[in-house]
């Protein structure tokens, strides 16, 4: 496998990640998930060459950088977590990211990503 294939697979496993968390951010209301869902979502997002980020324009970076923020012990109410969940899964969002996986996918030769969300 070159090098640029490569690269091809860690983004879009990247991509794919953020996807899950979003979905799984969307489908709960236990705190606990949400925490857990934001965080991990960021941390594929930093994985993501700064390129692919920038692209991802329905996830605003200052939300990422917020993670950190609203973690914290004493850091933020459940409602505040929330909130931000719902900014980072949004409908525009996770329509976004799957556009963005599904080029991925359709270049390494792979279906498409689905989702209730209309992409």
């Amino acid at each position: 496998m070159d090098n640029e294939n490569q690269r091809e697979l860690d983004v879009l496993a990247a991509l794919e990640g953020i996807h899950r968390m979003q979905e799984s951010i969307r489908d709960t209301e236990l705190d606990m998930v949400v925490e857990t869902g934001i965080i991990f979502l960021r941390l594929h997002y930093q994985r993501l060459p700064p390129g692919v980020a920038r692209r991802l324009t329905e996830i605003s970076p200052r939300d990422v950088a917020e993670v950190s923020e609203v973690i914290r012990e004493n850091g933020a109410t459940p409602e505040q977590r929330r909130s931000l969940g719902d900014r980072l899964a949004s409908d525009a969002a996770v329509a976004q990211v799957i556009r963005a996986a599904n080029v991925y996918r359709e270049r390494l030769g792979y279906g498409p990503l689905e989702s209730e969300v209309e992409a």
